[in-house]
């Protein structure tokens, strides 16, 4: 986290929550999400920790769905975007972005790098090894999703996952008994899939955003579009946070010094 908070979200003024250099007048607010482990530790401004969740790989649909949940009952935002603490996020590309495809405005979009007719990894040594999805589901390919490295939600969509993440007891205690019940979404190993499985009946749009999984996207040809950038070390971001002090440009210098 520390890598986060000394690079790129230093673009983002704590007190007017604007990107100067990036020349726009929307507000930002990030915030890293962290489950009951960290309970004990100093409360930090830019932490929430999410009770009832953990961090383990097999836990993260919950802990996601509870982090949009937390995000939802206590900001006002019109686009969400859940990143990994080793993404590099080109801040000024994220919200040209989002101002391109008049996403302040829009509603239902599921922005990210779009994916179809994944299979689940069942055998051992699998890097996202997944036994079962095909049982819970009763399904042998994944819904339509796009990478937990980055991806962006409408605010709507938001907002039907926060009232299915609500604790079933409350929810219908507070809402007139068990008339007013819900039902609640389906936890899977993987939250990138959860959130693509539990939008599947939904009325929505997928729209494709250009990233990079692999932390090349300083040494690709259409590195100048891509918004997010993923597996990038914390000295990667430190020289690419150099770099963007020094010249204005993240990438300055670093294709082909890996």
């Amino acid at each position: 986290m520390d890598a986060v908070r000394e690079t790129w979200t230093l673009d983002i003024d704590p007190d007017t929550h604007r990107c100067e250099r990036c020349k726009s007048n929307r507000t930002v607010k990030y915030l890293f999400l962290l489950g009951e482990e960290a309970a004990d530790e100093a409360p930090e401004l830019d932490v929430a920790v999410l009770r009832r969740c953990n961090s383990d790989y097999e836990h993260l649909a919950h802990k996601v769905r509870q982090g949009i949940r937390y995000a939802v009952t206590h900001y006002s935002f019109h686009v969400l975007l859940k990143a990994d603490t080793d993404s590099w996020i080109f801040l000024d590309r994220l919200i040209d972005f989002a101002e391109s495809h008049r996403l302040f405005a829009r509603s239902a979009v599921h922005a990210g790098e779009i994916r179809r007719h994944g299979k689940p990894q069942t055998y051992k040594g699998a890097q996202n090894r997944d036994e079962v999805f095909s049982q819970l589901t009763s399904q042998d390919t994944y819904p339509v999703y796009t990478p937990g490295c980055g991806y962006l939600l409408t605010r709507d969509l938001c907002n039907y996952i926060s009232l299915l993440s609500e604790d079933h007891h409350r929810r219908a205690k507070d809402r007139g008994g068990e008339d007013a019940a819900l039902p609640g979404l389906m936890e899977l190993p993987q939250e990138d899939v959860a959130v693509g499985f539990w939008l599947e009946a939904v009325d929505h749009q997928r729209l494709s955003m250009p990233l990079s999984i692999f932390g090349d996207a300083c040494r690709r040809s259409d590195g100048e579009s891509l918004v997010l950038d993923h597996y990038v070390s914390q000295d990667q971001m430190h020289r690419r946070w150099h770099n963007l002090q020094q010249s204005g440009d993240p990438c300055h210098g670093e294709a082909g010094a890996f």
